[in-house]
């Protein structure tokens, strides 16, 4: 806070552009009404003069990505719900280094202090809808240019050697991280190639002592992205394993759907029912989800034994 860390007589942006260039990361909240506040943006381009080495996470409150302008714009962000707080959590815990924590507890640490956390995002009041900013053609032509040029150098083959040096052995949390960022952006063949690329570098420098249900989560995500390929055999071997390797129910449900929705897509569309079946027994929520995914299933529409797992009520 400057009144109490700024000296009298100290000249204030001076030492603010100091401090931020030791930052190596930046999480900023944002809302309709600070959207374009000048400091807001001055704090932010600071953290991307050394975006080499910081990570700047933008949070909306009340704010879509659509809205975001340069320098925020150029940054990943994340939706103040359980999903972009979870994954902001993943990131700044990536970003300890050697003092981070096991994934397991900080999965269980989020579980047990979300609740307080949406409690209080739910009981900020209500940001006026008016005066939002209006963003020009230009503006967003060239943050598309932007964009794709971003895509593009995520997509650049890279030497295998260099990326091993560069990320260390103990790195794959951040591959793993880059794939769910990739992933999330659903951004077309390139970004899910991209995607599929950074999932695979993160299972090949997980240690072998990585708990089961972790692994799991790398080859579920993994064959998801391939399932979106519609590289389908291999999806079913990584969709596979993952199943096998499940304990947790996440973990359990993901790899059952990601394989059911192979099978549906493949030559014997049928083999997908008994794992349908599963899934609609453990959640009859999972029925309304398979029945709007017609991209998936839509070759079981008229099969008899689908249509009574879609109709039939399961118990809880």
């Amino acid at each position: 806070m400057s009144e109490r860390d700024l000296e009298a007589g100290q000249r204030w942006n001076e030492e603010i552009s100091g401090k931020l260039r030791d930052t190596h990361f930046g999480v900023i909240c944002l809302t309709r009404e600070n959207l374009a506040a000048p400091w807001l943006l001055f704090e932010a381009g600071a953290l991307a003069k050394s975006i080499e080495t910081a990570r700047v996470v933008p949070v909306l409150l009340g704010v879509r990505k659509s809205d975001l302008t340069f320098p925020l714009a150029q940054f990943q962000a994340v939706d103040a719900d359980e999903q972009g707080l979870r994954s902001l959590a993943a990131a700044v815990n990536g970003a300890l280094g050697a003092d981070r924590l096991q994934a397991p507890t900080l999965d269980n640490l989020f579980k047990a202090l979300w609740p307080g956390v949406s409690a209080a995002i739910a009981s900020i009041p209500t940001q006026p809808t008016g005066g939002r900013v209006h963003r020009t053609d230009r503006e967003l032509l060239e943050e598309l240019v932007e964009g794709l040029h971003q895509i593009r150098r995520s997509v650049t083959p890279q030497s295998s050697d260099s990326e091993v040096r560069h990320s260390g052995r103990d790195d794959w949390e951040g591959f793993y991280l880059q794939g769910v960022t990739l992933a999330n952006k659903r951004g077309g063949r390139a970004v899910d190639v991209a995607a599929a690329r950074a999932y695979s570098n993160a299972i090949a420098l997980a240690p072998a002592e990585l708990p089961g249900n972790i692994r799991s989560r790398l080859y579920s995500y993994r064959g998801a992205m391939f399932k979106r390929l519609m590289r389908l055999e291999e999806a079913q071997q990584d969709l596979t394993l993952a199943r096998r390797w499940a304990s947790e129910p996440r973990e359990v449900d993901d790899a059952t759907y990601n394989l059911a929705c192979v099978l549906a897509m493949g030559s014997s569309p049928r083999d997908a029912l008994p794992l349908i079946e599963c899934l609609v027994h453990h959640d009859p929520t999972w029925v309304s989800i398979v029945n709007s995914k017609r991209e998936y299933f839509g070759k079981l529409i008229e099969d008899p034994e689908f249509k009574h797992l879609m109709t039939v009520p399961r118990p809880l």
